[in-house]
């Protein structure tokens, strides 16, 4: 019985690992939103869906011509989304240009801008800074979780050796 609970707690160890690595892999590949990897959709505006997970907005955009899908502006972009100006500017049937992130492996499909009347209503310097910030951030926690494992791990090797 001992030894069953050993191998599911090395499974699950090793799948939070490789979830982990993924995350960690795609946030430090992840590339800054830059023309050449957007996509421009041409559409008229339907409507938009504000959607409320754990206290973070995010939005569905629905253009005319694809009235059964929509087009995701995530949570972690919606601090850069000018929602209200947008609201109070666009009207059903109004050409936008969507621009849909096609490189990045988990943001991949996601809005990253949002153009009406020439004017753009996501902060794509707003969204560059905060890839910027979350490459530090996540660099230097998973840098030093890796130490902390390290230590542990030598530690606990050092004292079964004593014994």
């Amino acid at each position: 019985m001992q030894s069953m609970k050993l191998n599911f707690k090395s499974i699950a160890i090793v799948v939070v690992g490789i979830l982990l690595s993924l995350i960690l892999v795609d946030i430090l590949l992840t590339d800054s939103v830059s023309s050449e990897n957007i996509a421009l959709i041409k559409g008229h505006f339907s409507k938009i869906e504000q959607e409320v997970n754990r206290g973070e907005y995010s939005y569905n955009l629905f253009t005319e011509e694809e009235a059964d899908k929509y087009y995701k502006i995530a949570a972690d972009d919606s601090d850069c989304f000018f929602y209200f100006s947008f609201l109070s500017q666009v009207k059903k049937g109004q050409p936008i240009e969507i621009g849909i992130c096609k490189n990045d492996f988990l943001r991949k499909g996601f809005v990253v801008s949002l153009i009406l009347n020439k004017q753009n209503y996501i902060g794509i310097d707003c969204i560059n800074d905060r890839i910027s910030n979350t490459k530090i951030s996540v660099s230097v926690i998973f840098f030093s979780l890796t130490l902390v494992f390290l230590f542990r791990f030598l530690y606990l090797k050092k004292i079964i050796r004593i014994k």
